[in-house]
């Protein structure tokens, strides 16, 4: 009897979640920042109290993500850095990974169905080598170049810092995202 098996190595992922928020304060904050952003689109997240239950229910998911990912219940997740974006800050349109943290997160504020995407990069770039697009049924984490996100309106999603990132598309509609980079730092 043979005995076979199938086992994924070197996984990466995409965590994402809709978040029971009503942003209507989120996205007035984020507007009057944004009136004078300070690169292209971009500027530090303002301590505003009516952001405090956004920052809480992202750290909540961050803890569960460094979870499910093997980090032990000693380590703490720590944000140390988070900013608001609009549309295609000319920092997001290449590709990125952020530095110095384990955990980047984006919350989209507004978001609607025209609304840019976020691509990923798969680390094993030489697969574009290998894989010959006429030859696939379907694309899967096995075989994927790239992996795009839509976003949406209360979307949040947490990934591998490491991992390259970009925004993609035309720009057409309005989108406002908050970023989150976490260290998950030993207590």
């Amino acid at each position: 009897m043979d005995i076979s098996r199938f086992t994924n190595i070197f996984s990466s992922f995409v965590y994402d979640t809709t978040l029971d928020l009503d942003n209507k304060d989120i996205i007035k904050v984020c507007k009057q920042e944004l009136l004078n952003p300070s690169d292209h689109n971009q500027v530090d997240l303002p301590k505003h109290n009516s952001l405090e239950p956004l920052i809480q229910k992202v750290h909540d998911h961050v803890k569960l993500v460094s979870r499910q990912i093997g980090y032990n219940e000693k380590v703490k997740p720590v944000c140390v850095k988070s900013w608001i974006s609009r549309n295609n800050a000319k920092e997001i349109i290449k590709p990125h990974l952020h530095s110095n943290v384990q955990l980047a997160c984006v919350y989209y504020a507004l978001a609607d169905k025209n609304a840019d995407k976020i691509e990923f990069l798969n680390p094993a770039q030489q697969i574009k080598y290998i894989i010959q697009p006429k030859n696939i049924i379907n694309w899967n984490k096995y075989n994927s170049v790239t992996w795009t996100v839509e976003p949406s309106t209360n979307k949040l999603i947490i990934f591998p810092a490491w991992l390259l990132h970009y925004v993609v598309g035309k720009n057409i509609s309005e989108r406002i995202s908050i970023a989150f980079n976490y260290v998950l730092d030993p207590c």
